[in-house]
């Protein structure tokens, strides 16, 4: 048995004056008190129980008794079902306390845990054991004893791109000391999803290198917490009409794709895409139609970059801005002119342009890291913009690289052959695929 330093103090003796067997332990307690508590813990021991709650008296070192609630709850059984560590905390009371503890608190202390989706665990370096109650098992749809004991086991659960940094917190927290830190991180479960759980730890005792010698802690399931945390961050960073990330995201990607280039010096390309003549389009058939115009270039956008690398972001009113990591701009060019004609292959009907055909076209302005006369992330979105007035000044519908000259014919409108335009709303646009790259 082991005490901590609280129940030493509130009971007046020094750590070394307890002997670490229960049945020393049990001299302590009121001659009246002790029937109750034999019995309890008899009960334990045989399996009929998996938890125990009493009030006891407990003598102090000066000879009187102080009455104290007792709380434990068995964490590992051996092959035979016999307790194989009881993990348990004790609180001193008085007569009021008492009274409120014994009609209030839960009676049965494995359920209550279990109702708050809540598993308890304890490590002891001196053995190199960690136990962990069966909860730890069943939340994440495993049967007790499928996960290997140990703390191995349980490193072996966590989700790979959280592993490292789990560790490296279990490591910070003993390089200073701490007495308590809490950790968040995914579980896998039995049927291949993760569970996020809290894992709140309290370091009992250091070892004399200052290592971690005894500590105990609680696995709380905390899924719908993040979901609703990821809900709510999705939703700052998303664009309402469009669905696709808003101006808040792209400058904080920037700013990162930015970081990374300086790093590796992989070259960073953006493009800066805005809508011909969309003012005259909202004049011609309305905002509803002009809205809708946006969404439906927005999908067919989305549809030509790279998954999981590129960001399409909405950068104000009818202008959008993609990053294209690892990409110079001869690739994006390529990038830039698959987005052109694939919106000039909707074929959605504008009637009021002024020049070329009665369809939605979009000017694109590129710049990249790889030029000589960038040093910047606002330089970036600087000769974007640039470039991306030339394209409009040269007639729209058309890319343009920046410290380039633009090449007309490579970038001139398309043929469609005809005026086979389409007024919104267009169904096929639903189905529009990407090009080949």
């Amino acid at each position: 048995m082991r005490l901590s330093q609280e129940i030493h103090r509130f009971i007046g003796t020094p750590g070394e004056t307890i002997s670490e067997t229960a049945e020393a332990a049990l001299t302590v307690v009121h001659p009246d008190d002790l029937d109750a508590v034999t019995i309890a813990f008899d009960n334990i021991t045989a399996g009929r129980n998996s938890s125990i709650t009493l009030i006891c008296r407990v003598r102090h070192q000066e000879g009187h008794f102080i009455r104290v609630l007792f709380r434990g709850q068995v964490v590992e059984r051996d092959s035979e079902g016999h307790p194989g560590e009881i993990l348990g905390i004790a609180v001193k009371c008085d007569q009021e306390s008492r009274l409120l503890l014994q009609h209030y608190w839960p009676q049965d202390v494995e359920s209550f845990l279990d109702d708050a989706e809540i598993a308890v665990w304890r490590f002891d370096s001196r053995s190199n054991t960690t136990v962990r109650s069966h909860r730890s098992s069943t939340m994440l749809g495993y049967r007790p004893g499928d996960i290997a004991a140990g703390w191995p086991g349980w490193v072996a659960l966590i989700h790979a791109d959280d592993r490292m940094r789990v560790l490296d917190g279990v490591e910070q927290a003993t390089r200073d000391g701490v007495k308590t830190y809490q950790q968040e991180y995914r579980m896998l479960c039995r049927d291949g999803s993760y569970l996020w759980i809290l894992d709140r730890v309290r370091v009992h005792a250091h070892t004399l290198d200052g290592g971690i010698d005894v500590s105990s802690g609680l696995f709380i399931d905390i899924s719908t917490q993040v979901a609703a945390r990821q809900a709510l961050e999705a939703l700052s960073v998303t664009d309402g009409l469009t669905g696709i990330s808003n101006r808040r995201q792209f400058d904080d990607t920037l700013t990162a794709m930015w970081g990374g280039y300086e790093r590796s010096g992989r070259p960073l390309s953006l493009l800066l895409i805005d809508v011909d003549f969309f003012k005259l389009f909202n004049d011609q058939y309305g905002h509803q139609a002009g809205d809708e115009c946006l969404r439906i270039l927005s999908q067919a956008m989305s549809l030509t970059l790279r998954k999981g690398l590129d960001l399409l972001a909405r950068y104000g009113g009818e202008e959008f801005a993609v990053l294209l990591p690892d990409c110079p701009a001869a690739e994006a060019w390529q990038i830039a002119e698959r987005i052109r004609s694939t919106i000039c292959a909707l074929r959605i009907r504008h009637d009021a342009r002024r020049i070329g055909m009665p369809i939605v076209t979009v000017s694109i302005g590129i710049a990249a890291s790889d030029s000589l006369l960038i040093a910047r992330a606002d330089q970036l979105v600087g000769a974007a913009d640039g470039a991306l007035y030339r394209a409009k000044r040269l007639g729209r519908d058309r890319t343009v690289i920046a410290f380039e000259e633009p090449e007309d014919s490579a970038s001139a409108s398309l043929d469609l052959g005809g005026f086979d335009a389409w007024p919104l709303p267009r169904p096929e646009v639903r189905a529009v695929q990407p090009l080949p790259r």
